[in-house]
């Protein structure tokens, strides 16, 4: 990983700087069992890593014709992750790229999660003030992998999108990186610190 080239890295949240992904999948579970929905597969979830959570309830909630607020379940969903949160863990290599060059990069997130929950869940973390632009699902209109985000959060830092590094966990931030014309490149390439 050549962080010469570029004046800016995006991070994704859940899965990369924070390992937090079984949390969400557990409450995920929890809200639509409340609803009667048994069948959310961990595989189904892990292949929506990065589409926020109200889409994921609304795609859920279509397939079982269940007639309730995709938002209000998203919302149910999130403090239910927050209750299991109280010992959110870092995934250490990555928090270690943003410590070792939040005074020569300028950093920012990009998250499928909304506001609320992203930025308690950077607070957990004791790594807020680190990232001046947090980019989250209700800041944008169409969820990866389409690049809004990464565009926004660029736009935001005032960095041209071939000058920024995009860190993530999913294929679909991945794609979104890379449909933005930036650089990116999944957790798994980068060894552990």
């Amino acid at each position: 990983m050549n962080l010469d080239t570029v004046d800016a890295i995006i991070f994704d949240l859940d899965g990369t700087l924070s390992d937090t992904m079984p949390l969400h999948y557990k409450a995920f579970c929890t809200a639509f069992k409340k609803y009667g929905i048994l069948d959310f597969s961990e595989k189904l979830f892990y292949e929506l890593a990065g589409v926020p959570a109200d889409k994921i309830t609304q795609m859920i909630l279509n397939k079982h014709n269940v007639n309730i607020s995709a938002l209000d379940l998203a919302d149910e969903k999130d403090a239910l992750f927050h209750e299991y949160s109280s010992d959110i863990k870092p995934i250490k290599k990555i928090i270690d790229i943003a410590d070792k060059y939040k005074s020569s990069k300028k950093l920012a997130v990009a998250t499928g999660s909304i506001r609320w929950s992203a930025e308690e869940s950077l607070t957990k973390l004791q790594i807020r003030e680190w990232f001046p632009v947090v980019i989250c699902s209700n800041d944008i209109t169409k969820p990866k992998p389409d690049p809004e985000i990464f565009l926004k959060a660029a736009k935001q830092l005032n960095v041209k999108p071939n000058k920024c590094l995009v860190i993530e966990d999913s294929p679909l931030g991945i794609q979104g990186a890379k449909s933005a014309g930036m650089q990116a490149i999944h957790i798994n390439e980068i060894p552990d610190s």
